[in-house]
């Protein structure tokens, strides 16, 4: 692959199959998932506000439990928050998979590179995901997100995913993957190393949809200056 970066050429690294690396990111990931689901009823009930909170008081006899009925400003209240949660926690994966994207690495460092990238890129795809399905945008469209620092010009991967939605549900429903690097030879930085490289892609294949390539860049990209902006829009009372 050749890919044109202001005036200047780079080309494509051959991506390398690490399965075992790939699967035990995946493990990470998904019992980091877990770790979040486990802490959002903690979340969730720090957000009541104080006189409102769904606790549990014992009667006189100090045997039963009675849960005291929520008020419809509570209610409001965690819906609002669980969007917030994911909201921020989106935009957190979404700034790390920014300066991933953008920075130079050595070939040396591709094993840990992408077990930095894999399990960021998971926790977007559901934080991400859950934010259109709380603030009601699961047909919204937010424009095409083949958008990529660097041009490809000869050897493109091909099949690039414009829809942000479909590029969420991708993710969601991956069975393989493999991310894509790109020779920064115009940007060496570590002059002892081999080759300098960049994550530009991912490649995904689904039970559901055909193989698609997505731009790391892109998606996050969409999120962070399309996404939160129509939250804002829609949800004013929201903070984050």
């Amino acid at each position: 692959m050749r890919l044109i970066w202001p005036n200047r050429s780079v080309k494509r690294m051959p991506t390398r199959s690490l399965p075992l690396a790939f699967f035990m990111t995946l493990v990470g990931a998904l019992h980091s998932l877990r770790s979040f689901r486990r802490r959002l009823p903690w979340a969730l009930n720090n957000s009541f506000p104080q006189g409102s909170t769904a606790a549990l008081g014992r009667n006189q006899s100090g045997m039963n439990e009675q849960v005291k009925e929520l008020t419809p400003q509570t209610l409001m209240s965690s819906a609002n928050r669980l969007i917030e949660i994911h909201i921020t926690q989106a935009r957190l994966r979404a700034l790390r998979l920014v300066a991933f994207t953008g920075a130079v690495f050595p070939g040396e460092w591709s094993v840990q590179w992408n077990e930095a990238i894999v399990p960021d890129l998971l926790e977007f795809g559901f934080h991400a995901r859950k934010v259109n399905e709380f603030c009601g945008f699961m047909d919204e469209e937010f424009g095409p997100i083949d958008v990529r620092i660097v041009k490809v010009s000869e050897g493109d991967p091909g099949i690039w995913e414009t829809n942000y939605r479909n590029a969420l549900n991708a993710l969601m429903h991956m069975q393989t993957f493999s991310i894509g690097h790109v020779h920064a030879d115009h940007r060496r930085i570590f002059l002892a190393s081999e080759s300098n490289l960049i994550a530009t892609y991912i490649k995904v294949s689904t039970d559901r949809f055909p193989e698609v390539t997505i731009s790391l860049f892109g998606l996050v990209d969409c999120f962070l200056n399309r996404v939160l902006q129509k939250v804002r829009e829609k949800h004013p009372q929201l903070r984050f």
